[in-house]
């Protein structure tokens, strides 16, 4: 196999609650993370040495500034494989929410270790994600997964969900470290915590927005 070619899906939260910040300037939180069909896609080719990278858009560099690169760097620096070269097709955008970044990273990770067959367990790759940024070890096995922690804590939340989700996307940026940043708690740490798990119930979503 010298080339593999995958989508990268995005995803949203079910419910999001900011629990309290971290010594490590990072947030506990608790959510419900659900994937979605909506993708990017990612081509991965072997190559001799090294990573390069190419994109339909502009404003990904071929550095550790890309998410897709340092997912490449952790995996290079610890399973010592030759190169990739990872072309991009972009279609979640930045910004939204939608975890597109995070998404690209797991893909890289799981694309490279099925390119060069790594066999890493699941376990593994979750610890090589976490590296990389929160939202990246809900997208190593993707699905429904009730989140916690910094959103690195995972359970998997076994259902079929055949709803559609209406995205609303408008051109507006929100970069979720300074979104995170200014985050003004207004509950004490007593607060009791909401189970966005039970919006999941018999293989359907029980929003009850109208009541």
């Amino acid at each position: 196999m010298n080339e593999v070619l995958l989508r990268s899906y995005s995803k949203v939260n079910i419910g999001l609650k900011v629990v309290n910040k971290r010594e490590d300037g990072y947030h506990d939180i608790h959510t419900v993370f659900q994937e979605l069909d909506f993708h990017d896609q990612i081509l991965l080719k072997k190559s001799n040495g090294g990573c390069s990278f190419t994109s339909n858009v502009n404003w990904l560099e071929n550095n550790n500034s890309n998410l897709c690169v340092r997912a490449w760097e952790l995996l290079a620096e610890k399973y010592n494989i030759p190169g990739v070269h990872i072309d991009l097709n972009k279609n979640i955008p930045p910004g939204s929410g939608l975890g597109g970044g995070s998404s690209n990273a797991a893909c890289v990770l799981k694309g490279v270790a099925k390119l060069y067959n790594l066999n890493i367990k699941y376990k593994d790759l979750i610890k090589i994600s976490s590296l990389i940024g929160a939202d990246v070890p809900f997208f190593i096995r993707g699905g429904c997964q009730l989140g916690s922690g910094i959103g690195n804590k995972l359970v998997e939340l076994e259902h079929s969900n055949d709803n559609v989700f209406l995205l609303v996307i408008p051109e507006i940026h929100v970069d979720t470290k300074r979104t995170f940043k200014k985050f003004r708690k207004f509950l004490d740490r007593n607060q009791e915590k909401v189970n966005f798990a039970k919006f999941i119930k018999k293989d359907k979503f029980l929003f009850k927005f109208f009541e």
